[in-house]
């Protein structure tokens, strides 16, 4: 039978105006943190019984401690506390906000806290007092016993020890990081919509990611910050923002392939806090980066760019992106290695500079001399007609091309500064007359392009002057035999030697559709033999 005699009534001197105002998780956790501090997790029992919950541990608290709320934590680094007020905090509001019943019971020590209405100068108030018992049996431990709970605080106290970081904290899902020394942690998540961050051993704040990170690592930017955290308010959105950018500022160097994956669901929302592990964490610094499907990529930079043929491919890869249905996630991103249409731009365009280096170089020549010849005529020509025209184009310098897309690729790398003239060589297939036209018109370009004003005042400048030397025109039929002589001479020349130089080459680059126009184009009758000769109406 147990027995219990009243020692005296202490008035705490704290009223129900005293203090900070915490929420059911704030005063809960401080009430669970003094268990935590004085004993082993496994030895801490929670025992809940419709509205009052009880939680026990073997340690032995000081009684006198928990009636004057004096505490040696700050001395000790390894407890969480810091100024021996937790408790008193936690009981005034369990108190004041939800009008629950507390006893401690230490021992053979027991303490009932309850309100006492007093005068205290012209105002009445309510004081907490302390009743003082001794009780037999006694018990081996402490034993915290809260009555009256709300159902958010019986939630709280069911939530118990996930609040202090311990090896089989049930919020711990499987290991995605960890640091050598075990100071930094990254697990999964067992809440699947929910994540936590600890630090000094204390859950401080919730993610919105799925993953509980464990900083036991001391950080002076945060301690300073919450080093006079009474009122457990000082771990704010950015204090969680600044350490999560310390703990993956330390995994830099570390590979986060499970983290990636495990975060699959927020590489298109995006997430603050992904933004700052990205921004914290880049691949550049790891052997390599993680493996994305090819349907994912990092949006496109707002940027200026300089290099418009860069740009327009920028933007033909992004098209291309979206053609496909590709998911485009937020730009940082980039930093866990997800291509981007900027890099793949650049390597787009460096394939093509380097392919049309090879077309202008495979096809494209100096003249030969009977080519030379042939323009010799027709600069005489021109020579003839005006001397001030002549001596303007004579320093030209000409290139060949062997089609009109050679020549379109050599002009656009053409410097305007200089006199550079490119021809397709079927201009010496021309008439005199034709190639006559196609020759002025191309120096009329040494001026601008086809819409320019100084390219159009060149070109009429040059008919003008054609149609005013009658005599020299009615002398032009002189010229065309000369350059029908030459041109006949070309011809055979190509027929001799072949324009082509490699005809493999050729044949390579040859699209399928380019293929079949070149079959159609074979008379039937030849086209018998050859599929005759390859051994293909067999297989037909």
């Amino acid at each position: 039978m147990s027995e219990k005699r009243i020692i005296k009534h202490i008035d705490l001197h704290i009223s129900d105006h005293w203090g900070v105002h915490w929420d059911e998780m704030e005063t809960v956790r401080d009430f669970l943190q003094n268990f935590y501090d004085a004993n082993e997790v496994d030895d801490i029992t929670i025992k809940i019984q419709d509205r009052e919950v009880q939680v026990f541990a073997p340690a032995v608290f000081d009684y006198q401690q928990a009636i004057y709320f004096d505490s040696d934590k700050a001395n000790d680094p390894d407890m969480i506390g810091q100024y021996g007020e937790g408790f008193k905090a936690s009981l005034v509001n369990v108190m004041r906000n939800w009008n629950c019943r507390v006893t401690l019971t230490i021992a053979n020590k027991q303490l009932r806290y309850y309100f006492k209405n007093m005068v205290l100068g012209t105002a009445e108030k309510r004081v907490i007092c302390c009743e003082l018992s001794e009780i037999s049996p006694s018990i081996e431990g402490s034993l915290l016993t809260v009555s009256n709970c709300t159902n958010k605080l019986i939630e709280e106290f069911k939530f118990g020890l996930n609040y202090f970081d311990y090896p089989i904290n049930p919020l711990y899902g499987d290991i995605l990081i960890g640091s050598p020394d075990d100071y930094l942690r990254v697990y999964k998540s067992t809440i699947p919509k929910n994540g936590y961050i600890f630090y000094g051993k204390l859950l401080r704040s919730k993610l919105t990611l799925p993953i509980v990170v464990v900083c036991n690592n001391k950080y002076k930017t945060i301690d300073d910050k919450i080093k006079h955290d009474r009122d457990r308010k000082a771990f704010t959105t950015a204090v969680k923002e600044l350490l999560l950018k310390s703990v993956f500022d330390t995994f830099r160097y570390e590979c986060l392939d499970t983290l990636i994956t495990h975060l699959k669901d927020w590489w298109i929302k995006g997430d603050k806090e992904l933004s700052i592990i990205a921004d914290n964490s880049s691949y550049y610094y790891r052997h390599s980066a993680y493996e994305f499907p090819e349907n994912y990529y990092a949006g496109a930079g707002t940027g200026r760019h300089f290099n418009w043929s860069l740009r327009e491919i920028i933007d033909e890869v992004v098209a291309e992106f979206k053609k496909k249905g590709y998911h485009c996630c937020p730009r940082y991103m980039i930093r866990f290695g997800m291509k981007n249409p900027e890099d793949v731009a650049e390597k787009l365009l460096k394939v093509r500079e380097f392919k049309k280096r090879n077309l202008t170089n495979l096809y494209s020549r100096k003249m030969t001399e009977l080519e030379m010849e042939g323009l010799d005529v027709l600069v005489n020509f021109i020579k003839q007609l005006s001397f001030d025209l002549y001596k303007h184009f004579v320093t030209a310098e000409y290139t060949i091309g062997e089609n009109d897309e050679v020549i379109g690729e050599l002009k656009k790398n053409k410097d305007y500064k200089n006199k550079h003239i490119f021809l397709n060589k079927i201009f010496f297939t021309f008439s005199c007359a034709d190639a006559l036209a196609i020759l002025l018109h191309e120096w009329a370009h040494l001026f601008g392009g086809d819409g320019n004003r100084t390219f159009s005042d060149a070109l009429t400048s040059c008919i003008s002057t054609i149609l005013k030397n009658k005599t020299l025109i009615g002398k032009l039929e002189e010229y065309e035999k000369e350059w029908d002589s030459i041109r006949e001479k070309i011809n055979a020349e190509r027929n001799l030697h072949g324009s082509i130089r490699n005809i493999d080459e050729v044949l390579n680059n040859l699209s399928k559709d380019q293929v079949l126009d070149i079959i159609k184009n074979i008379p039937q009758e030849d086209l018998f033999i050859l599929l005759k000769k390859s051994n293909i109406l067999h297989v037909l």
